[in-house]
């Protein structure tokens, strides 16, 4: 997709709308400017209830499971902190009968010394996605970095005390959208890196693979 949209001339786009939100700038200057230090480690997780058994997120020739659909979210919150050099240290994946993954885990280990922990699963009882970084010197932790508009926390802990915010800004679908308008429209840079969905992928692939 990429080579050809390079021959055409024509921009492509991952729909990753969570990084579009105001609170993952916030997260990502906050963690820029040393507010709680070298990062040690980032535990990110989306866990939800099972789709039907007729959603396509059951088959496995659709891309179903539980990695694909929802642990590309957590492995892009942790890729835009830590970047991209990193090895898969463990994974493990819990298949149902129709082969999909019910749940992926994987440790993540980046070339700054930092390590990941990811989750993603698609049979929990009910909807959790959070963020927590921990750092030299404190810890900050989001609930609900996927969709902050329906409600969210963000927690920054330091030897200075703890100081909970929320962040404003349009929802992540409407910042998106204006994001993909204002390339195509106006030639405005867009937010995330040009070929971010592929890194995407590779990142998915590699969990994959280890899990195997």
């Amino acid at each position: 997709m990429r080579d050809a949209a390079g021959r055409a001339g024509a921009p492509v786009f991952e729909a990753m709308h969570s990084r579009h939100h105001a609170l993952h700038a916030r997260l990502a200057a906050l963690v820029g400017g040393g507010a709680i230090g070298a990062v040690r480690r980032v535990t990110a997780r989306f866990v939800t209830p099972t789709p039907g058994e007729s959603d396509f997120r059951h088959d496995a020739a659709l891309g179903g499971g539980a990695l694909m659909d929802l642990g590309v979210y957590p492995l892009a919150w942790t890729r835009a902190l830590l970047g991209e050099d990193f090895v898969v240290a463990a994974a493990r994946a819990r298949r149902g009968p129709g082969g999909v993954d019910h749940e992926t885990a994987a440790t993540l280990r980046f070339a700054g010394g930092a390590a990941a922990d990811i989750l993603a699963r698609h049979d929990a009882e009910r909807f959790d996605a959070r963020l927590a970084i921990e750092g030299e010197r404190g810890r900050i932790e989001v609930v609900n970095p996927l969709a902050p508009q329906i409600g969210h926390t963000f927690t920054v802990e330091t030897d200075a005390g703890a100081q909970s915010e929320t962040v404003d800004g349009p929802g992540t679908f409407d910042a998106q959208l204006a994001a993909v308008v204002a390339t195509v429209r106006d030639g405005a840079p867009f937010p995330l890196p040009p070929d971010d969905y592929v890194r995407s992928m590779r990142a998915i692939d590699l969990v994959r693979d280890a899990c195997r």
